[in-house]
């Protein structure tokens, strides 16, 4: 059932309101408003009815569109040019045209409208004017008018071509007439009302007004706390300070002695709190904004110009909130030096300010923590805390959210920063473990006990909630968060992180891995720059044409794995595999570039699993989300038979991200009843495993793209590869062009595209993995291809072009594709052992203890092999056991029966006195046999 809003109607301009029931779109609502004879109906629809005095106006849901209202008096000209400045920052943002409506209000302002489905799931939403409001100022422009969003019922625009009391009319334009209108026009399009057609809004999700509105939301929630607990002073000490600044304000505009963590935005609104609440004459506010927008610095607002409109913009944000209290604790927040000693408010504020841990007798002191007790001041530290960020991590239990599990603390000793510390959550639980967290770090004292200790704790946790946030993680590379209908993806390097919305320092590595990236402070290519596409144009040239297809394609679909993942839940392996000497360790480790990661660096070498732990390989495999992870060496004759199986097994479960769990000895009271912790390790990287021949593992093999090389794949092509190698930096800054793109401008969607225009370029009759594997190929191909375009890597495109088009000769070729399906065939278990049997049969006429005969456990008849089961799976235990010193692949016969019949090549079972010594037998067809693959031929010789 749907809950009902309300919308309110007025019928004169200027009489009482009445409500109505909304019928659900503002479309709907305008027409009984018409049919009642209203001229103006509000922009909002709101949750119940308001009654002025009863109304708890802080539980009411808004529901309706981002709205602006500007109107710079007289200057009509000037209003177009910051309606146009308007609509041009909404373009940018990602908000389509046919979503921004445009509308002249009749008189000499005009009004810019949003759907609310652009940024949002478009549900009714507690304090939206105010969240609206928070957003006018991250897109003011001059005149933009602020008193607009109040609450309550909300403010009113006249209904569309309805007459004003002057004759014109509020009436909706299009874009190109929003360029090229005039004063002269302006008043030409209201002097009569329009009936025309505008485009129906697309209502397409704009992922930066998103993130603009999210952010508005915890800025409200966060001000709101703030406001309500904010010490005020009075009119009459604000008078004090009127007619001359007080020093904090002086050194505020100066901007010399600031926080360095105080951004531009806090230090405007300080300022505009300042004069508009000692109501500070025009000239003097003007001239204390331009000394601001002279001195002050912003990564944000990069001109004098740019400031000055943005601190114009709090202004009015503070006049139409009158919440908003001047205080001196606020004004010592963001400054560096104490600027009382001089000020008139002095004597009648105090010298010491007294923090919310007056309830348990701590106040805050320049020399540090103070207790006032019965015996007077008693000092608990010599430093105090502020916090600064909050240490998140995603909870153990694998529950919703996060928790919290440490806080970066600035520790101030005389109004001086002197360190920033990690405090974690168990400082806090003993003086012992708190004088650990801060050890080591300038000299910091802590006098008290462990009581004083969770006082302590009070006041300098104090507000936490409204400080920012940061996620740690255990894994480089792109992570993924749905958040409501949102795709947020963010990528992790070392001391670096940067989001969907450009966002950076969100998230940060908890530790070092091994193999890290490190691309974020490497600078984008630019256009069509010679270098990078001379250093791409040799890489791709530096093998063979399929296997560079195979090789780069699979490098570049890493970029989007979390992409591919969130529809597929799976992704290949690759496997490099040939005769020493035949580069398969330098073609990875050279196209390891393309994903950040210098593999020439300390720290960032391939790892070789001879001689490598259980634990370090999972540990290995677990730490990256999208950068590869280069696993040597995996041979079965480095390698110890139950190392090697390990090994696979944890190759395998990166497929589709298996969790691996590691249990260890706990203390903790929480560690379940036998006193044990049990850690996850999801085997969530990309793997590329190096290795001299396939490996035999069938369930690894088919999750796998394999690349054979040789030194005939690379003959002639090593002028491209050296040149490539000697400018592989090039790659890496290509590789970061790639990462932006996936992270910033590729939706999970798009890449589902990037699959549908792939399918059509692999063989239809392959197995499913083997298959899904290359359409990751031709998917990372192709998004490959989209970087270099807009790069205008022009040469880059046309070889990229070449290596998809010879992969799809070779998969398509006819008398290619009967060889290249045979080696792409998934190989089962039975397909292995029937190997190792004909390697027996071959073998039987050179050893006379012969494990295979002809007559006994085998014959040949016509086109088909007849085996013995009971002593062909002796036969072949008995191999395992002394020649290959490995485990079978089938242990017993009864597998065998069960499993055989799923083979394509099995034609039957019999039993025949003549065969066989009249033993019961399996029938395997040759040729069926010989089209997967299989050495057919061996049993057909056999004698």
């Amino acid at each position: 059932m749907r809950t009902s809003l309300y919308r309110y109607l007025q019928k004169d301009g200027k009489g009482s309101w009445s409500p109505i029931t909304s019928k659900g779109s503002y479309e709907q609502d305008v027409e009984v408003a018409l049919e009642s004879g209203a001229v103006k109906m509000t922009i909002l629809s709101v949750s119940e009815i308001v009654r002025d005095e009863e109304t708890d106006k802080k539980n009411l849901k808004y529901k309706g569109p981002l709205y602006f209202d500007i109107d710079c008096k007289e200057d009509i000209y000037q209003t177009i040019r910051s309606g146009r400045t308007l609509v041009d920052r909404l373009v940018d943002l990602g908000v389509e045209e046919a979503d921004i409506e445009v509308y002249l209000s009749g008189s000499k302002g005009l009004h810019v409208i949003v759907g609310q489905k652009v940024f949002s799931a478009g549900r009714p939403v507690k304090r939206l004017p105010a969240i609206y409001k928070e957003i006018a100022m991250e897109l003011f422009t001059f005149g933009m008018d602020m008193q607009v969003y109040c609450e309550g019922r909300g403010n009113a625009f006249r209904i569309p071509s309805v007459k004003r009391d002057d004759g014109f009319y509020r009436t909706r334009i299009t874009h190109d007439e929003l360029l090229d209108l005039t004063e002269e026009g302006y008043r030409a399009l209201v002097s009569k009302p329009r009936n025309i057609t505008f485009p129906a809004p697309v209502e397409k999700e704009s992922a930066e007004l998103v993130a603009i509105f999210q952010e508005a939301q915890k800025e409200v929630s966060r001000k709101q706390k703030e406001w309500s607990e904010a010490p005020e002073l009075s009119d009459e000490d604000l008078q004090l300070i009127a007619t001359d600044a007080p020093p904090c304000v002086d050194q505020l505009v100066e901007a010399k002695k600031v926080s360095g963590m105080a951004s531009y935005n806090q230090l405007s609104m300080q300022l505009a709190t300042y004069l508009v609440r000692v109501k500070a004459p025009a000239d003097k506010s003007d001239h204390l904004v331009d000394l601001l927008a002279k001195n002050g610095t912003s990564s944000s607002y990069t001109s004098e110009v740019a400031k000055r409109e943005h601190t114009q913009g709090v202004l009015q944000y503070v006049k139409s909130s009158p919440q908003v209290k001047f205080n001196c604790g606020a004004m010592k927040s963001i400054l560096k030096t104490n600027p009382c000693s001089s000020c008139k408010l002095r004597e009648k504020v105090g010298g010491m300010a007294q923090s919310a841990g007056s309830a348990v007798g701590v106040v805050t002191d320049p020399d540090g923590y103070f207790e006032i007790g019965k015996q007077g001041m008693r000092q608990l530290t010599n430093f105090t805390l502020k916090p600064t960020q909050i240490i998140n991590e995603k909870a153990e239990d694998g529950s919703e959210g996060v928790m919290r599990t440490s806080v970066m603390m600035s520790v101030i000793q005389r109004g001086q920063t002197v360190c920033k510390l990690k405090m974690p959550e168990n400082c806090w639980s003993s003086k012992s473990n708190f004088m650990r967290a801060i050890e080591g770090f300038s000299i910091l004292v802590f006098f008290g006990s462990d009581v004083d200790l969770q006082k302590l704790k009070l006041v300098a946790l104090e507000g936490i909630e409204d400080i920012d946030e940061m996620t740690d993680v255990y894994t480089v590379g792109v992570q993924y968060e749905r958040l409501g209908r949102h795709d947020m993806f963010t990528y992790v390097e070392y001391k670096h992180s940067v989001n969907t919305t450009m966002i950076t320092g969100t998230h940060q590595l908890n530790g070092r891995v091994q193999a890290f990236p490190s691309v974020m402070e490497l600078k984008v290519p630019e256009e069509g720059e010679e270098r990078t596409q001379e250093a791409l144009c040799s890489w791709l040239q530096s093998n063979d044409p399929t296997i560079m297809a195979r090789v780069v394609g699979w490098f570049s679909s890493c970029h989007i794995k979390e992409h591919i993942f969130d529809t597929h839940n799976q992704f290949p392996l690759l496997n490099t595999w040939g005769n020493a000497g035949s580069g398969k360790s330098e073609t990875v480790k050279l196209a390891q570039h393309l994903n950040g990661v210098d593999p020439n660096a300390r720290e960032c070498s391939p790892v070789n699993v001879a001689g490598i732990t259980q634990f370090a390989i999972m540990e290995y495999c677990a730490s990256s989300t999208t950068i590869p992870r280069i696993v040597e060496e995996y041979n079965q004759s480095k390698l110890t038979a139950s190392m090697y199986t390990y090994v696979g097994e944890v190759l395998k479960s990166a497929w589709n991200r298996e969790t691996r769990l590691k249990g260890t000895i706990s203390n903790k009271r929480s560690s379940g009843r036998s006193g044990a912790t049990v850690t996850d390790y999801p085997i969530s990287a990309p793997i590329v495993y190096v290795s001299e021949q396939q490996p035999k593992m069938p369930a690894l093999v088919e999750r796998t793209v394999s690349v054979k090389l040789s030194k005939n794949t690379k003959r002639g092509r090593d002028r491209h590869f050296n040149a490539a190698k000697l400018n592989r930096h090039e790659l890496r800054r290509f590789g970061k062009a790639m990462m932006l793109s996936a992270v910033v401008n590729t939706k999970v969607k798009d890449v589902n595209e990037l699959f549908l225009d792939a399918q059509p370029m692999v063989p239809e009759d392959l197995e499913d993995r083997p298959k899904f594997g290359l359409q990751i190929v031709f998917v990372g191909l192709k998004f490959f291809r989209s970087v270099a375009e807009k790069l205008k890597f022009n040469d880059v495109v046309d070889l990229v072009d070449e290596l998809e088009e010879a992969l799809y000769s070779e998969l398509h070729d006819q008398g290619e594709q009967e060889m290249m399906n045979s080696l792409l065939q998934p190989r089962s278990e039975i397909d292995n052992m029937l190997e190792e049997v004909g390697m027996l049969v071959s073998t039987a006429e050179l050893d006379t203890g012969a494990l295979m005969e002809k007559g006994k456990h085998f014959t040949v008849d016509g086109d088909n092999l007849l085996l013995n089961v009971n002593l062909t799976m002796f036969a072949y235990k008995k191999y395992c056991a002394q020649v290959l010193q490995e485990r079978p692949a089938i242990s017993n016969p009864k597998d065998l029966l069960i499993l055989v019949r799923d083979e394509d090549y099995f034609a039957g079972m019999g039993h025949n006195a003549g065969v066989l010594g009249g033993k019961p037998f399996i029938k395997i067809d040759l040729n069926k046999m010989a089209s997967k693959g299989l050495d057919a031929g061996v049993f057909r010789a056999a004698k």
